[in-house]
């Protein structure tokens, strides 16, 4: 009883980590539903055939120039991270989170570390076109400027706290408190971080949008990696159909505010 005591308790203190809190659109579950069947239905194939996007002669150059309309247009986001790029001979403001290009890993992953964006190999190969790749770039950034990277690290070694403390309670030996310990830590780091994937999707959904991207080509990249709407429980992420209807909504809340003039700014609390 006292171990579930301090697991129930860590989970409150790793939720009540302060940081920016976002107002994304309600998810309509009716919509999520129908489009998770629209991705069991259709061949993700048939969605977008267009192919700009030389996968082939990619190179970290190249990385760099395809994420420089996101980079330039968002300073205004992140003004604690601003860099001088050299763009067609002059020197321009950047936010400083570079793309790096993981170009021997075979799977289709993008990351970041809080200073750096790493896009893989298999991430590239995937990549359609400039739009779904300069989403992937603003997700990352997303990330950064909503503090999660902090946020799962704090989580984690509450989690690591509380898995150890567990099994000190339930009378484990050392090398099981070492055990519940890295099991705690690697379920703080997982908490809530779906709905931190939403909140990047928010906020790269507003840097697409500003940086002259299609938000609804960006999306059709999650009908193309569809998993029919089932997502996981323990998984990280939120499932291809709920991504889909939140990028669709973001696009729907980004043109109302322009015809309003209001800032195109993501929503906050």
């Amino acid at each position: 009883m006292k171990a579930l005591t301090l697991i129930v308790f860590g989970a409150f203190a790793m939720n009540a980590q302060a940081g920016p809190k976002l107002n994304l659109p309600d998810l309509d579950r009716a919509a999520v539903k129908a489009e998770a069947k629209w991705q069991r239905d259709v061949d993700p194939e048939d969605v977008y055939v267009s192919a700009d996007w030389n996968w082939m002669e990619m190179t970290q150059a190249d990385l760099i120039r395809h994420a420089l309309p996101v980079l330039t247009a968002n300073v205004e986001l992140c003004p604690d991270d601003v860099v001088t790029l050299p763009v067609d001979g002059e020197n321009v403001e950047a936010c400083g989170f570079i793309p790096y290009y993981d170009q021997v890993n075979p799977y289709p992953n993008a990351y970041t570390d809080g200073s750096y964006i790493w896009i893989t190999g298999g991430m590239v190969r995937a990549i359609r076109n400039a739009d779904e790749y300069r989403s992937i770039v603003a997700h990352e950034i997303g990330h950064v400027l909503a503090d999660h990277i902090k946020k799962k690290r704090r989580r984690a070694w509450i989690g690591a706290a509380v898995g150890a403390l567990a099994g000190a309670y339930a009378g484990g030996a050392a090398d099981q408190v070492h055990d519940m310990a890295a099991l705690g830590a690697s379920f703080g780091a997982m908490a809530f971080s779906k709905k931190m994937e939403l909140e990047a999707d928010y906020i790269g959904g507003y840097m697409l949008a500003r940086s002259g991207g299609s938000i609804k080509t960006a999306s059709d990249m999650w009908r193309r990696f569809g998993d029919g709407g089932k997502g996981s429980f323990l998984g990280s992420h939120p499932s291809s159909a709920q991504r889909f209807v939140l990028m669709r909504d973001i696009a729907a809340e980004y043109k109302a505010k322009q015809d309003n003039g209001q800032p195109l700014l993501p929503n906050v609390k």
